[in-house]
């Protein structure tokens, strides 16, 4: 049994934590906000890391900078929200390092970004995430701590229909 929500979130959250997204869509209207100094220095140091997360900005105007790609999971979310949230949690970064603010961030956005439970997924879909939880030993658990997955036997199945005859 599958917990599509669950194990969506955990995949996307896999990719913004380890850096590997590869699906950015090109804004064809940036998204424009403006930010205080503390915040565009701090978007600004960690530019390289947001792009290979799958987030480009450019800072021409700054203190108004432009969110101008976005992971294709993220096109549909509040794409003003998510450029001063990634800003303010590379300020908040700056300040503590240690506390792993972005990972927090990621955390969010791929609970915001993953399908939910009651969304129609096609069987190619379905099949795709079963197929990603199944190869990948790291995704057993969704950042909140759910599983995403569990099994169930054909002698469980039996017995919930009293099939088993007890000895």
């Amino acid at each position: 049994m599958l917990d599509k929500h669950a194990a969506h979130e955990r995949i996307l959250f896999e990719r913004f934590r380890t850096r590997a997204c590869k699906d950015r869509q090109t804004l064809l209207t940036p998204v424009r906000v403006l930010l205080t100094a503390d915040e565009v220095d701090a978007l600004r140091e960690q530019a390289d890391t947001l792009e290979q997360c799958g987030f480009t900005f450019t800072f021409d105007d700054a203190p108004i900078v432009q969110l101008t790609g976005v992971p294709l999971s993220c096109a549909e979310l509040d794409l003003d929200q998510i450029a001063s949230d990634l800003a303010a949690h590379c300020r908040l970064d700056k300040q503590n390092p240690d506390a792993h603010l972005l990972d927090d961030m990621f955390h969010d956005l791929a609970c915001k970004a993953a399908i939910r439970s009651g969304d129609h997924s096609t069987l190619e879909e379905l099949q795709s995430l079963a197929e990603q939880v199944w190869e990948n030993d790291n995704i057993r658990h969704c950042p909140h701590g759910r599983p995403v997955l569990f099994l169930v036997t054909k002698y469980q199945i039996e017995k919930q229909f009293q099939r088993i005859q007890h000895a």
